[in-house]
C-alpha cells in the first residue's frame, strides 16, 4: 500500500493508486489487533515516505541528507498509522453497538468482519449511520493532513490530493476548500470502494451471487452493495462537471498582458557553495540575461539562490544590461541588516526598476528547517552537524508585493518552499495582486523528481487564490501555472531536459483592473473546510472520552 501511494506523486505520478490506497490499507489492518494495526500502517507510511521523499539523498551533504530522510519519513509515517489506529480503535466507542444491530449481522457471512466486530457491526448499521461513519473516515484523514502541515512548523508535501494535480476539472474544489477537500474526496471514495469490495467478498464466499449469476435469477444484491459507493461518486461527479464549466468558461476579453523573461541558471548547489566560482557563475547568468532581453521583456527574473553574493562590478554591469533594455531586474539573493545590536541575515528576493532603484525586499518568512535554520542550535550545539548551514537566517516578518511599473500589474513573491503551505500562501494573495511569484532553488536534490512534486503541490496554490503563478527556479521546472492549475509553459517541456540552464519569456495575460480583483473563497476564509474536520473530530472525541469514562464508572459501581 506504502508503494502504490508513493507512485501515484510524480514522478511517475500515477494518480489512479492514490484512489485505491487508503482504502486497501483498511482492508488490510480490519481484522488487527491493536498493536499488529499500528506496527503494519507504519510500515505501510513509511515505505510511502522512504520512496517518495528519495530525492532528500541527493542533497550534497551526506550525513544530513540520509538522517533528513530517514527522521523525516519516520515522522510523516505516524500520521497514516494514526489514522488507520483511530478508524479501527477509536471510531467503535463513537459509533457504539445497537444489540439489534448486532442481531441482524449474525446474516452476514462469516470473513474479515467477523474478527474486527466494529466492521462487522457497521455493515449492519442503516446507510445514514454507515455515511456519517465513512465521512468520519475521511475528515481523520484531513486532520492528519492539517496537523502534518503545521505541527513542528509543518511539512505540507504531497497531501493525498495532490496526486490529482493534472485532473484540472476536479481540483477546482480547491477554490472552496484548498487541498483539505481534494484529499477527502479521495480518502471517502478509497474507503466506501473497500466496503463495497468487501461486502461483494462476503456475498461470492456466502455463495449467495455465483448461483444466481449462473441459473439467470436476479437480485438486489449488486444494489445493496454498491449502496455506499453512491453518494462518494455522485458527488465525485458533481465536483468534475462542475470544474469542467469552471475551466471552460471563456475568460474575459479585456485583459492586460506582461512579458517576462525567466533565466534558469541551473547551478550545482555545491558551486552555489564555492566563492571561488562566483565570476564563472555570474558569467553565466549573465550570458542568458543578454539572450533574454533581446526579446524586450517587462520584467527580467533570476531564481532563488542563483548568486548567494554579487560583487560591486558584476551589479553595476547587470543594472547597466537592465537600464538599456528599459526592465525591471527581479534577483533572490542573501541580505544581510547590521543593527546596533545584532546583524540579521535574510534569504531575500529584490526589485530593481530600470533605473537602479531598489523596491523594499522580501525576506522569506517560513525558513527550512536544518537548510536555513538550526532548531536549538545555542542548547545543542552538535545540531549544526547535521546540515551544511553556517547558521540560522532570521525570518522575514511579511508579504511584500512588488508594483511593476506606476501602474504596472502586481506580483507577491514567496521564495522556496514557501508555497506547499495554502495558510501561508493566501496571505499573499490580496486584491490588489495579479500573481504569485515563486523564487526557488531545487538545485539542492539534483536531476530528481523533488521538482516535480514541489511544481505539483505548487499548483493548487494557483487554483487556491485564482491567479496564476510563475515559477523560477535554479534547475527546473521554470514556468506558469494558470489560475484553473493548468501548466501553459515550462521550459525545456519540449527538449526534455527541464533541469538545464537556459531562459523562458513568457506573455502573461492578467484581468483589466478597473477595480479590485475578485478574491476567491478560499483566500477570503482560509481552510475552513479543514477546521470542520478538526472541529468533528474534535467533538467525537469528547463523545469517545465520556463513552469510556460513563463505561468506567459504571464498572467502578
Amino acid at each position: 500500500m506504502g508503494l502504490l501511494l508513493a507512485l501515484s506523486y510524480p514522478k511517475p505520478g500515477w494518480s489512479g493508486f492514490a484512489w485505491i490506497a487508503p482504502g486497501l490499507l483498511l482492508a488490510v489492518t480490519a481484522g488487527l489487533p491493536r498493536a499488529g494495526t499500528l506496527r503494519t500502517a507504519y510500515i505501510t507510511g513509511l515505505t510511502h515516505y522512504l520512496v517518495s521523499l528519495g530525492w532528500l539523498l541527493h542533497i550534497p551533504f551526506p550525513a544530513g541528507a540520509v538522517a533528513g530522510w530517514l527522521a523525516l519519513s519516520a515522522y510523516c509515517a505516524l500520521y497514516p498509522a494514526a489514522w488507520t489506529l483511530l478508524v479501527w480503535h477509536g471510531m467503535p466507542a463513537a459509533f457504539p453497538a445497537d444489540p439489534s444491530l448486532d442481531e441482524s449481522s449474525k446474516s452476514i457471512p462469516d470473513s474479515l468482519g467477523s474478527k474486527n466486530p466494529f466492521l462487522h457491526r457497521f455493515q449492519a448499521m442503516p446507510w445514514i449511520s454507515r455515511t456519517i461513519a465513512l465521512l468520519s473516515v475521511a475528515a481523520a484523514w484531513v486532520l492528519g493532513e492539517m496537523i502534518l502541515g503545521r505541527f513542528l512548523s509543518g511539512f505540507p508535501w504531497n497531501f493525498l490530493g495532490v496526486s490529482q494535480y493534472r485532473n484540472a476539472p476536479l481540483i477546482q474544489i480547491s477554490l472552496f476548500t484548498g487541498i483539505y477537500g481534494l484529499s477527502f474526496l479521495v480518502c471517502w471514495v478509497s474507503v466506501s470502494g473497500a466496503l463495497v469490495a468487501h461486502r461483494l467478498y462476503q456475498a461470492v464466499r456466502g455463495r449467495r451471487l455465483l448461483p444466481e449469476i449462473l441459473h439467470g435469477q436476479p437480485s438486489n444484491l449488486p444494489l445493496e452493495w454498491a449502496a455506499d459507493l453512491r453518494l462518494p461518486l455522485f458527488v465525485l461527479l458533481a465536483v468534475t462537471g462542475w470544474g469542467l464549466h469552471c475551466i471552460t468558461v471563456p475568460s474575459s476579453p479585456d485583459t492586460r498582458l506582461i512579458t517576462l523573461a525567466l533565466i534558469q541558471p541551473s547551478i550545482p548547489q555545491t558551486l552555489l557553495w564555492d566563492g571561488g566560482s562566483s565570476t564563472n557563475r555570474f558569467e553565466q547568468i549573465y550570458a542568458l540575461s543578454e539572450k533574454a532581453l533581446i526579446g524586450k521583456p517587462t520584467v527580467l527574473i533570476w531564481p532563488e539562490g542563483s548568486l548567494p553574493s554579487i560583487g560591486r562590478d558584476q551589479f553595476d554591469r547587470m543594472l547597466a544590461l537592465t537600464a538599456a533594455a528599459g526592465c525591471y531586474w527581479i534577483v533572490g539573493s542573501d541580505d544581510v541588516e547590521i543593527l546596533p545590536d545584532a546583524t540579521n541575515a535574510y534569504n531575500s528576493a529584490f526589485l530593481i526598476d530600470p533605473n537602479g532603484r531598489f523596491a523594499r525586499p522580501y525576506r522569506k518568512r517560513h525558513l527550512v528547517i536544518f537548510g536555513e535554520t538550526i532548531p536549538l542550535e545555542h542548547w545543542v550545539p552538535f545540531m549544526k552537524w547535521l546540515t551544511p548551514a553556517n547558521g540560522s537566517l532570521t525570518a522575514g516578518k511579511e508579504p511584500v508585493p512588488f508594483q511593476l511599473g506606476s501602474n504596472g500589474p502586481v506580483a507577491s513573491t514567496l521564495i522556496c518552499f514557501e508555497d506547499n503551505f495554502p495558510h501561508y500562501t493566501r496571505e499573499y494573495a490580496t486584491a490588489d495582486v495579479d500573481f504569485l511569484l515563486e523564487l526557488t532553488n531545487d538545485g539542492w536534490f539534483g536531476e530528481s523528481s523533488a521538482q516535480w512534486q514541489h511544481a505539483a503541490n505548487t499548483t493548487f496554490r494557483a487554483v487556491e487564490n485564482g491567479m496564476p503563478l510563475v515559477r523560477v527556479a535554479n534547475n527546473g521546472l521554470t514556468g506558469w501555472i494558470d489560475g484553473h492549475g493548468r501548466s501553459r509553459d515550462i521550459l525545456g517541456r519540449e527538449s526534455g531536459n527541464v533541469y538545464g540552464p537556459g531562459f523562458l519569456t513568457i506573455t502573461l495575460p492578467l484581468p483589466a483592473r478597473t477595480q479590485p480583483r475578485a478574491t476567491t473563497f478560499y483566500t477570503q476564509y482560509g481552510d475552513v473546510f479543514g477546521w470542520i474536520c478538526a472541529g468533528w473530530w474534535c467533538a467525537l472525541g469528547i463523545r469517545i472520552a465520556l463513552r469510556r469514562s460513563n463505561r468506567t464508572h459504571g464498572v467502578s459501581q
